[in-house]
């Protein structure tokens, strides 16, 4: 059985997941990167997914989920930035976005 927060994970990961084939389908993957205001960052469009969904709380009390999104280079800004507000938009609490290739 889930527990509310892993309930919570797998909906905010699959919800993610859900933003990025929506968007490919409608608009492809040089409609995004053009919608994202993206063309100069390091990003593999073909094999781009959230891979994982982590609760977690810091020394501070402060608490959130955080993504890690594959194939999208560390230093990339403007995608995981927009990605977010995505979600935010779709009333999902994500404290964060972690890149990794």
């Amino acid at each position: 059985m889930l527990s509310e927060i892993q309930k919570q994970a797998k909906q905010i990961l699959d919800k993610a997941n859900g933003i990025l084939i929506a968007l490919e389908n409608k608009l492809g993957t040089t409609g995004m990167i053009v919608h994202a205001d993206c063309d100069d960052e390091a990003i593999n469009w073909a094999d781009l997914s959230f891979v994982e969904c982590e609760y977690f709380i810091n020394d501070e009390g402060q608490d959130g989920f955080r993504l890690l999104i594959e194939e999208l280079s560390p230093n990339c800004y403007k995608f995981p930035t927009w990605l977010k507000g995505q979600l935010e938009d779709k009333g999902l609490k994500v404290a964060e976005i972690v890149c990794e290739w």
